[in-house]
């Protein structure tokens, strides 16, 4: 391994001297890494948002499950107080007053099951868990982009319907105004889910625009990205070319050169061959 780092390390401080071998300007060893870091930051952003938007969806899903189950509920409470309502008049027989306790329970007892039992993946919704610490949906691609969901418990003890009764004419009449106020607290939570799921699919609606103009974005900085590596290409061509030329230009300046020289000493050394063959012959000559 640390024969790899040091080969590693010893390519590093050769690719520069390679490069300008080759003749590449140095400031361009790492001249697309800014570029490459944009790009791979809005990329994170729109992965990020892609996953925030199934948590709305899925933040959207959860409400309208709770507002089914609070319908649910509205419809058993208002069967109640009608209940109550009949049982409000002595022209009912003892009998039909029993019936009519008998059913409202069993309303009551229906009203508890769906408080239990309403379910976003495996998370009970309404039976109280969360209306201090709420329901935690990550909405946004950074750190601490959260909606916060607080759920009131919709069971019939948080509604003040667990001690209600029809059996008696003064407990009939009281258990109208129970129910008023039942119907009342029901219908404040669904406007209070309404409001969070109308904030979540503004969410939504705002993050698809800005998905929308980051991969534009991100296309125009690919499609500038190109444009400047082929300029790039043309312009490293043409360096290249030129430094090719201008060592063939100096090869052949050499070449010249050296073929002169070698003209010049045969002519130099004619010139004393016959100088000393003069010189030989003597002065008599």
């Amino acid at each position: 391994m640390d024969g790899d780092k040091m080969m590693g390390k010893r390519s590093a401080k050769k690719l520069p001297i390679l490069r300008i071998a080759i003749g590449y300007p140095i400031n361009q060893v790492d001249g697309e890494a800014g570029g490459l870091a944009i790009l791979e930051k809005i990329h994170a952003q729109v992965r990020g948002l892609h996953i925030a938007m199934k948590n709305i969806q899925d933040g959207i899903a959860l409400i309208q499950i709770i507002q089914e189950a609070l319908n649910e509920i509205h419809v058993c409470i208002q069967n109640m107080r009608e209940l109550a309502i009949e049982a409000a008049s002595d022209t009912l027989t003892v009998t039909d007053r029993e019936q009519c306790e008998l059913d409202f329970q069993k309303l009551q007892y229906q009203i508890q099951c769906i408080s239990t039992d309403t379910h976003f993946n495996k998370k009970a919704l309404i039976n109280g868990d969360y209306v201090d610490g709420g329901l935690k949906i990550h909405v946004g691609a950074n750190s601490g982009q959260n909606i916060e969901l607080h759920i009131n418990d919709m069971g019939v003890r948080a509604l003040a319907i667990d001690h209600a009764s029809v059996g008696l004419w003064e407990y009939a009449d009281q258990a109208i105004n129970t129910m008023d106020a039942a119907l009342n607290k029901v219908s404040y939570e669904r406007t209070r889910l309404e409001t969070y799921q109308n904030w979540l699919e503004r969410t939504g609606n705002s993050h698809q625009k800005t998905m929308a103009q980051l991969q534009d974005t991100e296309l125009h900085l690919q499609d500038i990205g190109v444009r400047i590596r082929e300029i790039k290409s043309r312009i490293r061509h043409t360096y290249v070319a030129n430094k090719r030329m201008e060592r063939i230009r100096l090869k052949l300046i050499l070449r010249i050169s050296q073929t002169m020289l070698v003209l010049h000493m045969q002519k130099a050394h004619t010139t004393v061959k016959a100088l000393e063959q003069v010189m030989m012959k003597g002065p008599e000559h």
